[in-house]
């Protein structure tokens, strides 16, 4: 993989990441019965933003800023059972791009 693959990966999944995170943070605020639950799978959405960034840096790349199209697509979910399938989908989503 050469360098400009490897960041343009990084960059890729920073942006899902960066979605997640704040599609999880927006269900957070609502009164849900799986708010408990949902937060600390924000808080390692958002951890692993910060390894991403990292990891870019020291790839002496710059952090893509944008979200990925993974929240607005969420946020028009409105039942809990399907916010909670279209999470699952975006998780494998993530561990293929990973493979």
């Amino acid at each position: 993989m050469t360098n400009a693959e490897y960041v343009a990966l990084l960059n890729t999944l920073l942006e899902a990441e960066r979605a997640g995170a704040r599609l999880l943070a927006a269900y957070g605020e609502e009164d849900s019965p799986f708010r408990e639950l949902l937060v600390p799978v924000q808080r390692d959405e958002a951890e692993n933003c910060a390894v991403l960034i990292r990891l870019l840096r020291e790839a002496g790349a710059e952090p893509s800023k944008a979200t990925g199209s993974f929240y607005e697509k969420g946020l028009a979910k409105k039942d809990w059972r399907e916010r909670l399938a279209f999470l699952n989908k975006g998780q494998a989503w993530v561990q293929r791009r990973l493979e």
